[in-house]
């Protein structure tokens, strides 16, 4: 049986700790890059700080929609979404049923 081994989409732990922002955004967000799956634990820990923050959300409109599924990354990022667009009429009806109040 051939051995499982998990790829990594970040060079080695030394590349983080060499300093720069990525380095200095791991330590005021007191993370530990060792840990297995640090990269969703920053993202978490950075959004919390972001929404912590007093800083203004940063707005965007949504053009060619679809069914809102980027919409929903940008929601959750923190952004404002003004204005959804989709001339598709299914994808329309998505939208409009997934925001209604």
């Amino acid at each position: 049986m051939a051995e499982i081994v998990q790829l990594s989409l970040f060079p080695s732990v030394a590349f983080h700790r060499s300093g720069g922002w990525f380095g200095a955004s791991l330590t005021a967000l007191g993370m530990d890059d060792t840990k297995e799956g640090w990269p969703d634990l920053f993202g978490n820990a950075l959004l919390r700080q972001c929404r912590s923050a007093a800083v203004t959300k940063p707005t965007t409109i949504s053009l060619f929609s679809g069914a809102g599924g980027l919409d929903i990354g940008f929601h959750d990022a923190g952004f404002e979404i003004l204005e959804c667009n989709e001339i598709e009429p299914a994808f329309a009806a998505t939208l409009q049923s997934n925001s209604a109040p």
